[in-house]
């Protein structure tokens, strides 16, 4: 699996997971197993695809198994302390966040001390790829929204309290710009020291190697473009023409984002559900890990909703909303604020 034949610029849109797939089909995967999905990835990727019917109807976490939980991070980052002593009492074992489950164990928690084995290379059940991949989607869709609002306001008359607003607004989407930014730069030097290339194609590597010139640039861009942004009103910038400035950022998150979708999916979507599908690739391979491994909502639903098969999984999923109904004592996220559950 360290060579990857026949991949043109034609197929740029095309995941790596659905190549690994389709070569998996055929062989022993990377995980021992034989994967018989290369049309699950493949439809993960077509617009009017009808999910079947959901036949998870686990509630409860279960003692003595590896359990799937679906969460909101911002909810679950906030009473974390409670889950894993729920996740203790409940099932015993380990408890992962998103990004920390292991295929295998590994010496620390940095990545960067993780050694690697012939017989299983792989070790990593978020894919640092992906991640990456989804990130700069993340920067790229925020940096369009920014030049639609910046483009279609700051052409307009407008009040002090209007122009203040606006500069609240569009601060949210430089927020944005800048701590997805910076998760793709510090998940691209990861990469580079990580086992985890070793199990995919070469041009894979490659690209990241590009994508890991281009970030240090990128984030000194946008670092010295909000600190113009800090100091002075929005009033200001306009007559200023920062939007220019933004621009020359914008040009490196295009390039960027040009890379990701060579390595991802085509949108960020799409590379977020080629996440799920690795995630229910490493469940699938780890069942018989005892603990609660946590990922987003949106993955457990892809995974329900898009990745089924005829037998059954080997490992418990729940997600978000069943979790949360089966245990009332912990606090949910209302409208931003927790909140205690009615009994």
């Amino acid at each position: 699996m360290n060579t990857h034949t026949n991949i043109t610029q034609d197929n740029k849109n095309q995941s790596i997971a659905n190549a690994i797939s389709k070569k998996q089909g055929n062989a022993v995967s990377t995980f021992q197993l034989v994967d018989n999905r290369p049309k699950q990835i493949t439809q993960l990727q077509k617009k009017d695809l009808t999910p079947p019917p959901s036949v998870f109807q686990l509630k409860k976490l279960e003692a003595g198994k590896l359990n799937v939980v679906g969460e909101h991070h911002s909810e679950s980052n906030q009473r974390r302390e409670q889950e894993i002593d729920l996740a203790e009492r409940e099932v015993g074992g380990k408890y992962w966040t998103e990004d920390k489950f292991r295929i295998r164990g590994t010496k620390s928690s940095k990545e960067e001390a993780v050694k690697d084995t012939a017989q299983d290379p792989r070790i990593i059940g978020d894919a640092l790829y992906l991640r990456i991949a989804e990130s700069i989607q993340y920067v790229d869709d925020a940096k369009n929204e920014f030049k639609e609002s910046w483009n279609e306001w700051t052409t307009k008359k407008l009040s002090i309290e209007q122009l203040a607003g606006l500069k609240s607004e569009l601060q949210t989407l430089l927020v944005t710009c800048k701590t997805h930014t910076l998760e793709a730069n510090k998940l691209a030097v990861a990469y580079m020291n990580n086992e985890e290339y070793k199990t995919l194609p070469k041009f894979v590597t490659n690209i990241i190697i590009q994508i890991n010139k281009l970030l240090p640039e990128t984030v000194k861009l946008f670092l010295l473009l909000a600190e113009i942004w800090k100091a002075k009103p929005l009033e200001q910038l306009i007559l200023d023409k920062f939007l220019n400035s933004f621009n020359v950022f914008g040009s490196n998150i295009d390039i960027l984002n040009m890379y990701a979708a060579k390595i991802g999916g085509a949108r960020r979507m799409d590379t977020s559900k080629l996440r799920s599908y690795e995630m229910d690739n490493a469940a699938s391979f780890a069942h018989d890990r005892i603990g609660v491994w946590k990922i987003g909502f949106d993955h457990v639903k892809h995974i329900e909703e898009e990745m089924q098969q005829n037998d059954t999984k080997n490992y418990v999923l729940i997600n978000r909303d069943e979790f949360n109904h089966e245990y009332k004592e912990l606090p949910i996220l209302v409208e931003g604020h927790m909140v205690k559950q009615k009994e």
